[in-house]
């Protein structure tokens, strides 16, 4: 998680440095991060909701991706 722009941040770098040195699948990190860079301006809980940071999102997002394992 960073918050920071998904585009070129490093969660990506990080993703791209894994996948390429341990050999894990793409498809196998998720990123989250701000998508859009141009989001009009508010309380910091209602920009977390937003973007996805706030902990019900993170855990239902956690919960989903361990039904799919």
């Amino acid at each position: 998680m960073e918050e920071g722009i998904r585009s070129g941040g490093i969660g990506e770098k990080l993703a791209a440095a894994i996948a390429q040195h341990d050999g894990c699948k793409p498809d196998t990190i998720r990123i989250r991060a701000i998508e859009d860079p141009l989001m009009e301006q508010g309380d910091l809980a209602a920009l977390d909701g937003y973007c996805g940071f706030l902990p019900p999102q993170i855990a239902a997002e956690i919960a989903e991706i361990s039904k799919e394992k």
